[in-house]
C-alpha cells in the first residue's frame, strides 16, 4: 500500500507535528528517557537450505545475512559458483515497497558476464504460501567485477517472520547461496513494525530528539529512523511508500535538488503521492526556507528588486504571504485527502474558506507571536512542515 493510499498517515504526521510544542516541554528529561540499545554481536545462526541445516552469519550491524559459512563458522565462497552471497531486508516502516539487497563477491573477477536470477518469497510463517510475496528478478555481473548489489522491490503488506530465496547462475541453482526458510526475526529492521522515518544530514542529537518526539506523540509505538546520507537515498519513490515521515534540515533540500537531482525528484515525487516532508532549521524567522522553496517549485512573490517578500513585513505575516500557513489541530486542509478533493475539482467549501482561515490564523498568531514552532504548505497530495529549530519546541 503506498502513501498516497494512506491519507489518515498524513493527517496523523500533521497532528504529530502540532502536538511537539506540548510534548517536549521538557527537553532534558526526555532526552534523558532515550536510552541506547546495544550492538548486536556477529554471531553464527541456522537457516534450512537445499544441503539441510545452513549456516550463515548476521553481522555486527544485525541487518545483514551473510553465507555460505565452513565448519569453522568463516565466510566462505560457494563451491558450486564461486560467490558469496550478502542480504540485507533491513527497512524502516512496516509497510509498503521495501528494497531486499542481494551482495554477490567473488574471489577472483568475472572472466565473462553472468546471468543473474534471484527468486525471494517473505510470508507470515511458512513461505511459499498463499499468502506469501513472491519476485523474481534477473541481472548480470559483468565481466571483471568482484562485487555488484542488486535491489529487489518486494511489496508488503503483511509480517514477514520468514523468507526463503534462490539465485542461480546462468540458470543453475546454488544450493551454497539459496535458503528454503530463514526466521527474519533475527534480522533487525527487517520486522519494522512501527513508524518509519527516514533522515538526512541529520546530527546524533537530531537522530535522539526525533526518536524521543516520535515515540511519546505515538505513545510508545517503536520508531524505525533510518539516517541515510545523499548518495545512498532512493532513486526510486517507491522505496519511500513504507515511510512515515522524512526528515531534514531546511538548508540542505536546496542542494540535494543541485547535487542529487534524481534522489531529490524520487522524494519529491513521494511526498506527491501523500508523504510527509519536516524541515529542521529553518530559522525563527523562516530565513533557511528560501533554498528549499525554490527547490520544492513554490510560485513566490517577489518584489521589483528581485527580493522574496523583502520590506518592513513581520517574519511570521511574510511566511503566510509565501503560502504557508500556521495550523490548528484538525485543520482539514493539511489532510492529504484533501488535497485529492481539490485536484478532482469537488469543492468541499475549504476552497472558499481557506483565506478567511489563514487570516484568523494569522490574527491570532499577531496577538501571540510565538504561539507555533512550525508552518505546514501542501505539495500534490502530501504536507511539507517546517519547524523553526529542531523538534524541541524551545530550539
Amino acid at each position: 500500500m503506498t502513501s498516497a493510499t494512506r491519507p489518515h498517515d498524513q493527517a496523523w504526521a500533521c497532528l504529530v507535528a502540532a502536538a511537539l510544542s506540548v510534548l517536549l516541554a521538557d527537553n532534558a528529561s526526555l532526552r534523558a528517557q532515550n536510552v541506547a540499545m546495544p550492538t548486536p554481536q556477529r554471531q553464527v545462526l541456522i537457516a534450512r537450505g537445499p544441503r539441510g541445516m545452513t549456516p550463515y552469519v548476521l553481522d555486527n550491524s544485525g541487518t545483514r545475512i551473510n553465507l555460505p559459512v565452513n565448519p569453522n563458522g568463516r565466510l566462505a565462497y560457494s563451491r558450486q559458483s564461486g560467490y558469496r552471497l550478502s542480504v540485507d531486508a533491513s527497512w524502516p516502516g512496516p509497510y509498503g515497497y521495501r528494497p531486499v539487497v542481494f551482495t554477490l563477491r567473488r574471489q577472483k573477477p568475472a572472466v565473462a558476464d553472468e546471468q543473474i536470477t534471484i527468486f525471494f518469497s517473505a510470508g507470515d510463517w511458512y513461505p511459499p504460501r498463499e499468502e506469501a510475496i513472491n519476485v523474481t528478478q534477473h541481472f548480470v555481473f559483468p565481466a571483471g567485477a568482484t562485487r555488484q548489489s542488486y535491489r529487489l522491490l518486494v511489496p508488503r503488506y503483511q509480517d514477514q517472520q520468514t523468507a526463503t530465496w534462490e539465485v542461480k547462475i546462468d540458470g543453475r541453482s546454488d544450493d551454497f547461496l539459496t535458503v528454503d526458510s530463514i526466521h527474519m526475526g533475527t534480522v533487525v529492521g527487517a520486522q519494522q513494525t512501527g513508524l518509519g522515518v527516514m533522515g538526512l544530514g541529520l546530527t546524533a542529537e537530531q537522530e535522539s530528539i526525533s526518536n524521543t518526539v516520535l515515540q511519546t506523540a505515538a505513545s510508545g509505538a517503536s520508531v524505525g529512523l533510518r539516517s541515510m546520507t545523499a548518495a545512498r537515498l532512493p532513486d526510486d519513490w517507491r522505496e519511500y511508500s513504507s515511510i512515515d515521515v522524512f526528515i531534514m534540515p531546511a538548508d540542505q533540500l536546496g542542494p540535494l535538488a543541485a547535487q542529487q537531482p534524481d534522489k531529490f525528484e524520487a522524494l519529491l515525487r513521494w511526498v506527491k503521492t501523500g508523504g510527509s516532508l519536516w524541515l529542521l532549521q529553518a530559522g525563527n524567522r523562516w530565513e533557511n526556507l528560501k533554498g528549499a522553496e525554490a527547490a520544492l517549485g513554490e510560485n513566490l512573490v517577489v518584489n521589483k528588486d528581485g527580493q522574496i517578500n523583502a520590506g518592513s513585513a513581520p517574519p511570521d505575516a511574510a511566511i503566510v504571504a509565501r503560502g504557508w500557513s500556521f495550523p490548528t489541530v484538525g485543520q482539514r486542509s493539511t489532510e492529504a485527502s484533501q488535497g485529492a478533493l481539490l485536484l478532482a475539482g469537488f469543492d468541499t467549501g475549504q476552497q472558499k474558506q481557506r483565506p478567511s482561515l489563514l487570516g484568523a490564523v494569522l490574527d491570532r498568531f499577531r496577538i501571540s507571536p510565538w504561539a507555533w514552532e512550525f508552518v505546514v504548505r501542501g505539495h500534490g497530495l502530501g504536507v511539507v512542515t517546517a519547524f523553526r529549530g529542531n523538534l524541541d519546541a524551545a530550539a
